[in-house]
């Protein structure tokens, strides 16, 4: 995201995947911040964040490239919650599905397009993942999925979110 105001050449630059509560704070911060000028004090201090776990680069890249639209047992966002996603659906589909979504959706695959009009049409973005890449996100997702399987009360919402899109298949 890019958004300036070229005659005082003031401009600031996010990523669109950004969190979305971020940006839309971030964004109308910068546009109104000619009315209040001066040193806004912040509410909150950097010591009191949570430690970022980054270890695991599956981790990241959800974090970066879907969660802005996808959560993981938390319900469905602009896309689905992805919990137990590798459960139901089959990997080589699901990597096709991750990497080139676009071409998918072209090819009337049913179960995109399925996912596509659920979802009020929206597009999602072609992420042109490198392969080691796809292959630490669906390891994470893998990973989330058991882990919330194994919590309490977790093959329930495995089992709910596995069904929720209405499209049940093998692929």
């Amino acid at each position: 995201v890019l958004i300036g105001n070229e005659a005082a050449g003031q401009w600031i630059r996010n990523s669109a995947t950004d969190n979305p509560r971020f940006l839309s704070l971030m964004i109308g911060n910068w546009l109104t911040s000619w009315r209040r000028p001066g040193v806004v004090e912040a509410r909150a201090s950097y010591e009191n964040a949570p430690t970022l776990d980054l270890s695991d680069k599956g981790r990241y890249i959800f974090a970066k490239e879907c969660a802005a639209c996808h959560t993981i047992g938390h319900g469905d966002k602009i896309g689905p919650d992805l919990l137990g996603v590798t459960n139901v659906r089959d990997r080589a589909w699901l990597a096709r599905f991750i990497v080139a979504p676009d071409k998918v959706i072209a090819e009337k695959d049913p179960i995109a397009t399925a996912l596509y009009e659920k979802y009020q049409q929206v597009n999602m973005p072609n992420l042109r993942m490198a392969e080691q890449d796809l292959n630490a996100v669906l390891k994470f997702l893998e990973a989330e999925s058991s882990r919330n399987a194994e919590a309490p009360g977790g093959a329930s919402v495995a089992a709910a979110s596995s069904q929720k899109d209405g499209v049940r298949s093998s692929q």
